[in-house]
């Protein structure tokens, strides 16, 4: 084939191959002449006074001789767009852009049948190879298909090449579909047949005409694009009862009004006497009809290299992100399903009330002056009835934390409280949590963070648990306690619907992989024979939960045990903590890789393991995907369908909130940020996906990037701490 290449030096365009003695000026603006539907550029020749508009691309070729009016018209110009070819009087040729649609297509042509009327549809290329079902069904109902380029391009923002292979590729690949070969093309964005936009669109005629194809206009426009639901636009005039070609679009958008809408205007027509006919009807005289042909190596190499390319990688990604809808809501049906029933085994059980261990409370604290006497004076007001030791370790704190321990210790030793303080130089966390555990005389040690409230009951809660001697540790409920914005109520609402609502899940399958430091309680020897805090990972807590997993030891969750911590309430420190908790997790689920899918493990090894590292990893893949298909789906006209999705996702949590909500008696306000959810989460959920991994490519030290403290926690956003742990119940 030969090509149309813009020239850029001169203000000329030429062409290579059969076509190298065109050449014309496309700035300036051509002359219009002519009357009809067709499009075609014309050479003017002069011989005298006398004007004929030739073929562009023949030395020899005239098509005919001009008026007077016409050669006045094209005085001092080389070329001119003609406009030929009429329909004949009282005809009408409906065509239809843009398609096929599996939905509206169907539609129309059922419509198109029922009225025994022909049409021609000029389908683009890709959506052709999409349905080409659609397309043979056109063919064998007697419709003319015509091209309508590869992928809808513009020319007019586009090189001549790239658009003469949009004519040529679209048409290999309806020759393959249909074995017929058409003649009619129709130029994207050709907005009618007025002076202003046949100039813009002087190349793709241009184009269209040298590969021997007859540009298609129209004359009436239903503006059918434009419509909104239940408001068609008005019938065309047809009382001139001359022939016209109508403009319509089978795809594109949504086309529920495009239907009825046909339907009627066939109706009107045919009332009014006129009949119907497909854009052949222009075409000049000793036109022959498309013809039957044997689709040709390349038309095969085109259909499948568009399969390829264009339809599969599509179709791959719908089927992904179905897969990510249905898997979706699977897990949480299966997730809410296991809660609730550990939530009810849970509440059935019974404790002996003469079991009271004496515990060890172990708090590291690293410049905590804000919130540290806070934290202490609500351990006074604990009800567990046994002994218990408070050791704080100070790790280097360079604020007033170890002066305001020393004073808050001798307190304590003067009206008969045990408060230890130990002192290290800042070594971390972890270290200064193995300090402390060294030094504890209990075999019970229960953690907190520094900047956390523990409630009346809480530590009785977790303590109780440690009658059973396979128990190795006891998982608390940490909630927010300084509700104070948006954000921090957001954080509030993530707590109760997604952590303590998976853990409880997590539990009936012997699965809990976190045990939070902020609220927990642990056997001694467990955490030793374990080897204790590691710095290996961020998130020393799950390391350590799954080194006692390995051990043998038993794992299970407490809901009464409520611990309020401090949320973050700037985005900055918000990103800091959960960059640190997804960067933590990757790290201890990648040092405790050989625990994945080991019967041995149980349901942690087999269930909880890969779908947490999945539910991290899989979102790479699928975020880009659903969004991608979202904002297609949107731009495509499918709005009810984008918003059919979002109502799926916010109706499932709603009803994972307030499953939350009745299973750890939290006030019913959480309902009213399910709205506001996702659009913190998402955005924050990619960035912390993609900086994770990035950063773990890169293999950059991570920090601890401790969050700075505010001490504003209270408990007044609760509407029940939910009943005590009950002293009187007898196992």
């Amino acid at each position: 084939m030969a090509y149309i290449v813009p020239k850029t030096v001169t203000p000329l365009w030429h062409t290579v191959g059969f076509a190298k003695n065109v050449a014309y000026n496309v700035q300036s603006s051509w002359p219009i002449i002519g009357n009809g539907e067709l499009l075609r550029v014309v050479q003017i020749k002069w011989e005298g006074d006398r004007a004929f508009a030739a073929d562009p691309f023949s030395k020899t070729g005239l098509f005919r001789e001009l008026n007077a009016d016409e050669r006045e018209t094209v005085r001092g110009r080389e070329y001119a767009i003609e406009k030929y070819g009429q329909m004949p009087a009282m005809t009408l040729a409906l065509t239809f852009d843009d398609g096929p649609d599996p939905t509206w297509t169907r539609q129309v042509l059922d419509v198109l049948a029922s009225e025994h009327v022909q049409a021609t549809f000029f389908d683009i290329g890709i959506n052709m190879a999409k349905d080409p079902g659609l397309v043979q069904r056109e063919i064998n109902e007697g419709h003319l298909v015509g091209n309508h380029t590869l992928t809808h391009i513009d020319f007019d923002k586009n090189s001549s090449i790239r658009g003469q292979q949009e004519w040529i590729l679209s048409d290999h690949i309806s020759r393959a579909i249909t074995s017929v070969e058409t003649k009619f093309a129709r130029i994207p964005y050709g907005d009618g047949i007025d002076a202003e936009n046949l100039a813009d669109n002087r190349r793709g005629i241009l184009a269209a005409q040298q590969l021997g194809y007859y540009a298609t206009s129209y004359d009436l426009d239903t503006d059918d694009w434009k419509w909104k639901a239940g408001h068609p636009g008005p019938l065309p005039d047809l009382s001139d009862r001359n022939g016209h070609v109508v403009l319509m679009h089978d795809a594109g958008g949504n086309r529920s009004m495009t239907v009825p809408y046909l339907r009627n205007l066939i109706d009107t027509a045919k009332a009014q006497g006129y009949h119907f006919s497909t854009v052949a009807a222009l075409a000049p005289h000793g036109f022959e009809a498309p013809q039957r042909i044997t689709p040709s190596l390349a038309d095969h190499v085109a259909y499948w290299a568009a399969q390829l390319v264009l339809v599969l990688p599509a179709a791959l990604l719908r089927i992904l992100f179905d897969l990510n809808v249905v898997t979706i809501g699977v897990i949480t049906a299966f997730t809410l399903v296991l809660a609730f029933a550990s939530t009810r085994l849970a509440r059935r059980r019974r404790w002996s009330p003469d079991y009271q261990p004496t515990v060890s409370v172990v708090i590291a604290a690293y410049n905590e002056d804000k919130v540290i006497a806070r934290t202490l004076e609500a351990l006074t007001h604990s009800t567990y009835r046994g002994n218990y030791e408070v050791i704080v370790v100070n790790d280097g704190s360079s604020d007033r934390t170890l002066g305001l321990l020393l004073e808050i210790a001798a307190r304590w030793n003067r009206d008969g409280r045990e408060l230890r303080v130990l002192s290290q130089p800042n070594r971390g966390k972890w270290a200064a949590l193995n300090n402390g555990i060294e030094y504890a005389s209990s075999d019970v040690i229960v953690t907190l963070d520094a900047d956390t409230i523990f409630l009346p009951d809480t530590m009785g809660c977790l303590v109780r648990h440690f009658e059973n001697p396979d128990m190795g540790a006891v998982a608390g409920v940490i909630k927010v306690g300084n509700v104070s914005n948006l954000l921090t109520a957001w954080q509030s609402l993530d707590y109760i619907s997604g952590v303590c609502t998976d853990r409880m899940a997590q539990q009936l399958v012997g699965g809990i992989m976190i045990v939070p430091g902020a609220c927990a309680a642990w056997r001694k020897e467990a955490i030793l024979a374990a080897g204790g805090y590691s710095d290996a990972t961020l998130a020393e807590d799950q390391d350590l939960t799954l080194a006692i997993h390995k051990l043998g030891f038993k794992i299970v969750q407490e809901n009464k045990a409520v611990a309020l911590t401090e949320a973050p309430s700037r985005a900055r420190d918000l990103i800091k903590q959960r960059f640190r908790w997804t960067f933590g997790s990757l790290q201890a689920m990648f040092k405790n890789r050989n625990m994945f899918l080991r019967p041995r493990y149980g349901g942690l090894g087999l269930f909880v393991m890969p779908y947490t590292a999945t539910a991290i990893l899989i979102p790479l893949i699928f975020m880009p995907v659903t969004y991608f298909i979202l904002g297609e789906t949107a731009l495509g006209g499918h709005y009810r369908l984008v918003l059919g999705y979002a109502a799926l996702f916010l109706g499932v949590h709603f009803i994972t909130t307030t499953a939350a909500v009745l299973m750890l008696r939290e006030r019913w306000w959480h309902l009213l940020v399910v709205p506001f959810y996702r659009l913190i989460n998402e955005p924050l959920r990619a960035y912390l996906l993609y900086a994770t991994v990035l950063t773990a490519m890169r293999g950059r030290a991570v920090g601890w990037n401790k969050i700075r403290r505010s001490g504003d926690v209270t408990a007044n956003h609760l509407s029940s701490l939910g009943p005590p742990c009950p002293l009187e119940e007898r196992a």
